[in-house]
């Protein structure tokens, strides 16, 4: 498991989740949402950022977004 699954802030509103952490819950993504295992995967990869310093990271605002437009299609 991913340690900023368990280190997060309790409020739940993180605006940023390692891939990781991401791609451990795509599981639970694809039941709620009803879609594949695979697009999940990909809209995680394109929402994750390589900073030139630092770890990567998925923006979590924009992996809901990329989400939403994709159910609603």
């Amino acid at each position: 498991m991913s340690s900023d699954l368990v280190t997060a802030s309790a409020s739940g509103l993180d605006p940023q989740i390692s891939p990781l952490a991401a791609e451990v819950q795509i599981q639970g993504i694809a039941g709620v949402r009803q879609m594949k295992v695979e697009h999940i995967a990909a809209i995680i990869v394109n929402t994750t950022h390589k900073p030139l310093l630092g770890k990567a990271y998925v923006c979590v605002l924009e992996l809901n977004m990329a989400l939403d437009s994709m159910n609603h299609n």
